[in-house]
């Protein structure tokens, strides 16, 4: 048997790639088709891998690089890059798109990669070594749907700190997407798939050629494209999403503001009197529910879980060889996406007459020909007059309305990015070189369809009395409620862009005893823009549920150059030295230098050691240092801790409280700390196994301050608090809180460590073909962190924190079976339980729920228990260049666990895959 650990320096056999791929040096991926020893590249051609700059024998590197092969994609059955990482066990807290169908529109549209929990600025992604610009809206990473799927021959992810390779944004790890080179050949393909119960179809038809040997032809042209269509998918669709109202779990995710309107005797929200029901007696579907002892809006019920969208990618790359040793190349790419986000139906409760002007509190008129007489007590759930309804001290009565007559609130989202790279590569007197310019942009704009109205129209409208808050309305009604909304109005457009030269040369030096001594030395300069400008309408503040903030325009220059050694000590062991040193000429970021050694032991065929430390830092992105940011409402309830003292006080109803969100162009960038130490082993008969411990040590992180700081350390962020005047009643008290500002800032320090695990079976089964069987898990050891500088740290391991859980354990573990002309991949992955978001008490027997504040006594905790799926693909290759597959994903069915998670959708686990069953058929056929 050939040993998966091969002696160094030996000719790679057809499994020497594993000591990349599964040695500490390249964790095995879990999922089907993981890439392993058969998929070595049998030559000994030199080289370029991800966190090296130096050309070597693949089997050399001493990096935890996982590889994810163009089989293993295929056999996934992701179709996007997005479904690829949601597969990676190292991969914690990722954006993913759907996430940002919200009534908060910061990043919408968005999905980003998230190694190791740091945040999705903290992962770098790569398309063949280069950079891609950061998504427009938000700019803190780049957008996974500009990834080429229909390009890609391999990923390569780097679960290392790498900024002392590539610079800022790779403290966490980096992600390299590799197009197919020297493809020739013509290959289409279609796929269609849909749900059992309903919604969200998808279709995707893609295409790849390419023509010219290198090197007989001293050309290569490859192209792709790519399209798909993904439809709409409702929360009310699927059973465990239909709703926010789950008091099994404490969770109560409804609105007071509601269709039919209540009642409010002042504009607080503490003034709510009750409901008017005059639809039978009932609160009015869709969406109005029985809560509490009122009527309230079910949001969620209305809301799309899955936006409809449509995306294309085309990808583009000539190889150009100038003489036997050097080339010139070129690489174009392009990728739309347009996105419709339907959300609930807008809330109505103020507006203003002139732009930017006063907001006004929405009333209905006590001479309206609707005034209600009674009302439905929110705490006897009886008939109640009407304050002053009887002459002449009847008065006008404030409303919240929720705009159910017009239905959902309809974005639509353009995004495109464009992509041009022009190099040379090649050797010249002995040294490797490569050089290229890189051109890349991200434009997003967005525009409102329905469902956002004119506030100076409606207004006036309601306040006339014409309108029936509390029952049907006539044709005509209808038709003048229809005329005050914005129909396809620009909201917002933004653009990055990021411009770049870069280049590096690399050659053997001289030898030693052990070897030769390599050495590589580079530089990258690069501009980096971003604007995110909103529309005069929507800057004018007449758009209702549409929050003015100022534009955002900021540039800066960055400058980097980096070297980097090998040397071989002994036969058995290797030293790899690297540093970089980056200067930023923008904000209060400076300077930063950062150094990584690494070595690698391997005493003998079947064993292999690995350590690596280095330091890295992330510099904030000019989204953080220049963003104004908008407002939006608060996650969970809370007490008004100075308005409330001793549980006595009018501010200790919990309620809802106005967040806003700003840039700081003081920040500095965060600092880290990386330690690695691996082991790999293959003691015979097929088996592999590979542990990796990794550490992770972050200071200065960048980040919004956290809204937990409301309950947990108000004291600290009262200087951010804007209160309205003191209120004559209360004297003593401040007033109540009109919003409080939560800027990104410089928090104190997160600590994450873990370890990897792989173990890998190959078995030959004679007649019965082959079976490979592999679990790929991550074991998490410690994440932790302050929410401020100096303050307390906070375990949030195997726990719901900052809107996403951290699972102790995850795992991917796949059966992949090849019989003669068939191909059989069945994958497990499970996530083990965690502990839930603090919830209120339960409910009563009536839908009473005592709401209490996140953290304060008399919460209650719960575990969300494990999770754990099974994905079919079935594959017939028995057709002369045909290949047909039938799949499932989430073979049982398996509906996420109930869960008390804060955000815009609620009751249910939203780490997980909330679709349900999901089947498609794949064809393809190469010519």
């Amino acid at each position: 048997m050939t040993a998966l650990l091969t002696p160094k320096r030996s000719k790679p056999t057809a499994i020497s790639m594993a000591i990349r791929v599964a040695i500490g040096a390249v964790t095995v991926l879990g999922i089907p088709g993981v890439a392993s020893a058969q998929q070595a590249v049998q030559s000994l051609n030199r080289v370029e891998v991800t966190g090296s700059s130096i050309k070597r024998l693949e089997s050399e590197t001493s990096l935890p690089i996982e590889v994810i092969t163009l089989e293993m994609i295929e056999k996934s059955g992701v179709t996007t890059a997005e479904q690829l990482l949601g597969q990676i066990t190292a991969n914690v807290g990722a954006i993913e798109e759907k996430q940002q169908n919200t009534d908060t529109q910061k990043n919408s549209g968005f999905s980003g990669a998230n190694l190791r929990g740091l945040g999705v600025s903290s992962t770098l992604v790569l398309l063949n070594g280069r950079r891609m610009a950061n998504y427009a809206f938000g700019g803190q990473g780049v957008d996974l749907g500009a990834i080429p799927t229909a390009a890609l021959q391999r990923v390569e992810i780097l679960k290392d700190g790498a900024s002392a390779t590539y610079g800022a944004d790779a403290v966490g790890g980096v992600i390299n997407f590799i197009t197919r080179k020297d493809y020739q050949g013509t290959q289409v393909s279609a796929r269609f798939g849909g749900y059992e119960e309903g919604g969200g179809n998808r279709s995707q038809f893609s295409g790849a050629t390419g023509f010219g040997d290198l090197q007989r032809d001293g050309y290569n042209l490859f192209a792709s494209f790519q399209i798909q269509k993904q439809g709409q998918l409702r929360a009310a669709q699927r059973e465990w999403a239909k709703t926010a109202l789950r008091p099994d779990v404490g969770s109560v995710g409804t609105s007071t503001t509601n269709w039919p309107s209540n009642l409010f005797t002042t504009t607080a929200a503490s003034s709510l009197l009750g409901s008017v029901n005059t639809f039978g007696g009932k609160c009015q579907p869709p969406g109005s529910v029985f809560s509490g002892g009122f009527c309230q809006f079910d949001y969620q019920a209305t809301a799309d879980l899955v936006p409809e969208s449509t995306k294309i990618n085309a990808f583009a790359r000539g190889v150009f060889a100038i003489n036997a040793k050097n080339n010139l190349f070129a690489e174009v790419a392009r990728s739309e996406n347009d996105a419709y986000y339907r959300i609930s139906p807008a809330t109505f409760t103020s507006y203003r007459l002139t732009a930017n002007g006063p907001r006004i509190a929405l009333y209905y008129p006590k001479s309206g020909p609707f005034f209600p007489a009674t009302y439905t007590s929110m705490t006897t759930g009886l008939p109640v007059n009407t304050p002053a309804t009887a002459a002449p001290n009847k008065q006008d009565i404030y409303v919240a309305v929720r705009l159910l007559p017009l239905g959902q609130r309809e974005r639509v989202q353009d995004t495109s990015q464009d992509r041009i790279v022009v190099g040379a590569e090649g050797e010249i007197g002995g040294w490797d070189y490569s050089t290229a310019l890189n051109h890349s942009v991200s434009n997003t704009t967005e525009q409102y369809n329905n469902g956002f109205v004119y506030g100076n129209k409606l207004g006036p409208l309601i306040t006339s009395g014409v309108v029936n808050l509390w029952g049907d309305n006539t044709p005509e009604v209808m038709a003048l409620m229809q005329a005050t909304q914005a129909k396809n109005v620009a909201g917002r457009t933004g653009q990055a862009t990021s411009d770049s030269i870069d280049g590096h040369v690399s050659k053997e030096l001289f030898q030693l005893a052990a070897g030769p001594v390599a050495a590589a030395f580079g530089f990258e300069v690069r501009r980096e823009n971003l604007t995110d400008i909103q529309s005069a309408e929507a800057k004018s503040g007449l758009l209702n549920n549409v929050t003015s903030s100022p534009d955002t325009i900021a540039t800066r220059n960055v400058k980097a150059v980096f070297s980097e050694v090998h040397v071989p000590l002994a036969k058995t062991l290797d030293l790899d030295f690297t540093v970089r040193h980056d200067s930023y000429d923008s904000g209060s970021i400076g300077s930063s230098t950062n150094p990584k050694v690494a070595l690698r032991w391997q005493p003998s065929s079947e064993v292999l050691v690995r350590s690596a430390f280095g330091t890295g830092f992330r510099a904030p992105s000019l989204a953080d240092v220049s963003a104004s940011g908008g407002v939006t409402s608060s996650s969970n309830f809370y007490t008004d801790p100075e308005r409330c003292i001793n549980g006595v006080g009018p501010g200790c109803k919990p309620g809802p409280i106005a967040i806003r969100s700003g840039g700081n162009p003081f920040l500095k960038p965060e600092t880290s700390r990386q330690f690695s130490l691996g082991l790999a082993l293959e003691p015979g008969n097929g088996l592999s196994a590979t542990l990796d411990y990794w550490l992770i040590n972050k200071e200065n992180v960048i980040s919004p301050l956290s809204e937990t700081l409301i309950s947990s350390n108000f004291a600290y962020i009262s200087k951010y608090v804007t209160r309205d005047a003191a209120d004559p009643a209360y004297p003593g008290m401040p007033g109540q809180i009109i919003d409080i500002l939560l800027p990104v800032d410089n928090q104190g320090g997160r600590n994450v460590s873990g370890l990897d695990i792989v173990l890998v079976q190959r078995a030959k089964l004679g007649e019965w073909g082959k079976l490979k069987t592999t679990l790929n898990g991550t074991y998490l050891i410690k994440t932790e962190e302050q929410l401020v500088k100096g303050g307390q740290y906070f375990d949030n391991l195997g726990r719901y924190a900052n809107l996403y859980p951290t699972p102790r354990w995850k795992h991917n573990l796949s059966a992949d079976w090849s019989f003669a002309s068939w191909g059989l991949t069945l994958t497990n992955k499970f996530q083990s339980a965690y502990r839930d978001a603090l919830a209120s008490m339960p409910a009563d027997a009536k839908g009473f729920v005592a709401s209490v504040a996140h953290g304060t006594p008399g919460s209650i905790s719960q575990d969300v228990a494990s999770y754990s799926t099974f994905d079919l693909q079935v594959g017939y290759y028995g057709i002369k260049n045909t290949r047909l597959k039938l799949g499932v994903v989430n073979l049982l069915n398996k509906a996420p666990n109930a869960s008390n998670q804060t955000g815009y959708f609620r009751g249910f686990d939203q780490s997980v895959d909330a679709t349900g069953r999901y089947v498609y058929v794949d064809m393809s056929y190469a010519f």
